[in-house]
């Protein structure tokens, strides 16, 4: 890759990715969840695109990047993070939003909102503290990451807003 170039890294739906300098992370989020985690002094990027908060671990189609219980261990352990202090690295949440108004007008808990709990609950249980959490509310989103600046945004798909956490 020359200089200049930038590489681009989509991370679909159950995936996680990883991305150092030159590299821009990104996915496009509905009810799933987007786990970034930037190691501040390595200078590298994960990201996870989670659509279930847990799942059975016998599962023969499992990949970490599918329930939120397995990204978040599988994202440290990768960026070799597990006994670093907690200063080295932020960690940033977004998407989760509810695409589906008439749970909320029922008074259901919509997986979006299922996501967001279970990673909450998984980073209280390790006592990591979370930077910034960018809710995709009733609109889908895109978090972009970009590797070498450590730079994220995300953008609220339908309402054409973009805001940098």
């Amino acid at each position: 890759m020359r200089r200049n170039e930038r590489e681009y890294i989509h991370v679909r739906i159950g995936e996680i990715k990883f991305g150092k300098a030159g590299a821009i992370l990104q996915a496009t989020l509905g009810s799933c969840l987007g786990i970034a985690i930037i190691d501040k002094v390595k200078r590298t990027c994960g990201l996870a695109h989670c659509f279930l908060p847990q799942g059975e671990e016998s599962s023969p189609e499992h990949q970490p990047g599918k329930y939120v219980v397995d990204a978040i261990p599988y994202l440290l352990d990768r960026l070799h993070l597990n006994e670093r202090a907690e200063t080295d690295f932020d960690i940033y949440l977004a998407g989760g939003g509810n695409m589906m108004a008439q749970l909320k007008q029922r008074n259901v808990d919509h997986i979006g909102k299922l996501n967001k709990a279970k990673a909450l609950e998984v980073l209280k249980e390790r006592n990591l503290p979370i930077r910034k959490i960018m809710d995709g509310e009733e609109l889908a989103s895109k978090i972009i990451i970009d590797c070498d600046s450590l730079e994220i945004k995300m953008i609220r798909i339908n309402e054409k807003l973009e805001k940098k956490i």
